[in-house]
């Protein structure tokens, strides 16, 4: 087998890579099976160190995984792994060198002369010996694989917290070793753990995120050919037999009349009044305000409108018209900005004083702070404590006492989505503005004001027909 090398992957001899047979993916017992079904004689796989199996005549070629990727990953953080690692699929049993002394077949790779920054040498791996790094290392390649699907930072990440304690539960077991038994043991000691953790079970919606998450998961293994035995032969995906909980459809939490127009006049600051009026009159996502910059506001007369780049499908990709109760809170940031830097194209609409983007925490302190000044649904504080940014664990306002309202920015998003629906607007229209990838996602959050609407047209429709008849 060839692969290249790399001495921060812990390998104390870079000229040498012992690789075994289909270790990474399959446990001891059926390594060894497979192992004594390649030489014939349970005797001689005993006592040889490194028995010769069968090999393909057409070997697969290996997906590499390069250092950076997997530096930027949201699984990096908890694991212990080299920067570099790859993704070869043990679909077959490979030759490996018999003898300890024969010249290595691992080559290395070097890096061009003259341009060594940023440079990563990557190594093939065809086991781990068993040990934990072996799903950590699937994980940096699913990763991977949702970051080329243009998966959103905050869904990777919302991915990986949810596949955290199946790691830590999974320890050094093989994954195509699990069966949906074993699933179901794992969610029934998770549900266990969260209880001792938080005090009360998982709700639905948790629970149908971290099947979800398992889900896509094992989806990828069994697409990338990870789940095979050793004899290269398939198994099957696990997951396909667990089902998720019903999760009912949360109430549309969108602000009423007086209560929309008590935040809009609230006294604050112009840095926090351009985050509360540009979510409440574009209806974007978080994620998606923190991306739009200067070049994707057109603020041509007649034609002012705002370009969103899409965040989680391909739908989110919309042009939203820049509303008049808008435009002229948009050309006064302009213009402080521009006081305070150098405002380029690719500057962020919402920037800080160094021109970098808002962070989510931020945004939602922000929505919190000015709902709870206008005394917008209040949350009030039940430990008791005197300082405002100190309170205790169970305390609804939180440890940092910055919950200090129930409205939150996706509130504002729904606001704008159930203002235009009330306003008649086509349901074609407000799915399309608020970057829906179906009417049907649509229909499901605002069932509430749609049934109202619907009845009014009808009544209205027939009001027509009986005055025709007359």
């Amino acid at each position: 087998m060839r692969g290249w090398c790399d001495e921060r992957a812990g390998l104390t001899d870079p000229h040498r890579l012992d690789v075994r047979v289909g270790a990474m993916l399959i446990s001891p017992n059926r390594a060894a099976a497979a192992q004594s079904v390649s030489t014939g004689d349970p005797d001689e796989t005993a006592h040889t160190p490194h028995p010769t199996p069968q090999r393909r005549s057409r070997p697969r070629s290996g997906l590499t995984q390069a250092g950076p990727a997997a530096r930027g990953s949201p699984f990096a953080a908890r694991t212990d792994l080299p920067t570099a690692c790859s993704r070869r699929v043990a679909q077959r049993p490979r030759r490996v060198l018999r003898d300890a002394d024969a010249p290595s077949r691992a080559s290395v790779r070097s890096p061009p002369e003259g341009n060594t920054a940023g440079y990563d040498t990557v190594y093939e791996v065809g086991s781990f010996e068993h040990d934990a790094r072996t799903v950590p290392t699937l994980l940096l390649s699913f990763d991977s694989y949702l970051r080329r699907c243009g998966r959103a930072s905050s869904t990777r990440q919302q991915y990986a917290y949810s596949l955290r304690g199946f790691t830590a539960w999974l320890g050094t077991r093989a994954v195509a070793d699990l069966t949906a038994a074993d699933l179901e043991l794992f969610l029934t000691h998770w549900e266990a753990a969260f209880h001792t953790r938080r005090g009360h079970l998982p709700r639905p919606a948790t629970i149908r995120g971290t099947i979800g998450a398992l889900r896509v998961f094992f989806a990828y293994l069994e697409q990338a050919e990870f789940l095979v035995g050793g004899e290269g032969s398939p198994w099957r995906n696990p997951m396909r037999t667990i089902g998720a909980p019903p999760c009912p459809q949360r109430p549309n939490d969108f602000l009423r009349t007086h209560e929309d127009r008590a935040l809009l006049n609230a006294e604050c600051p112009h840095h926090h009044r351009i985050v509360v009026w540009l979510l409440r009159f574009t209806g974007v996502r978080v994620a998606e305000a923190q991306a739009i910059t200067f070049a994707d506001v057109d603020l041509t007369p007649s034609g002012e409108a705002l370009t969103v780049r899409g965040s989680k499908t391909p739908a989110s990709t919309r042009t939203i018209p820049l509303l008049p109760q808008l435009l002229p809170l948009i050309h006064e940031h302009a213009e402080l900005l521009r006081q305070r830097m150098t405002v380029t194209p690719a500057t962020p609409l919402l920037a800080t004083s160094h021109g970098t983007p808002l962070t989510t925490n931020y945004v939602w302190r922000v929505v919190k702070r000015v709902a709870f000044e206008a005394g917008v649904r209040p949350i009030s504080c039940t430990c008791e404590t005197t300082r405002q940014d100190r309170h205790a664990r169970r305390c609804p306002r939180t440890s940092s006492g910055e919950n200090r309202s129930s409205v939150s920015p996706h509130t504002l998003r729904r606001t704008f989505g159930s203002d235009l629906i009330n306003r008649r607007l086509r349901l074609e229209a407000v799915s399309k503005l608020l970057g829906h990838s179906s009417t049907n996602v649509t229909e499901r959050a605002y069932a509430q004001l749609l049934a109202p609407t619907i009845r009014r047209e009808l009544f209205e429709v027939f009001e027509h027909v009986i005055a025709g008849s007359r």
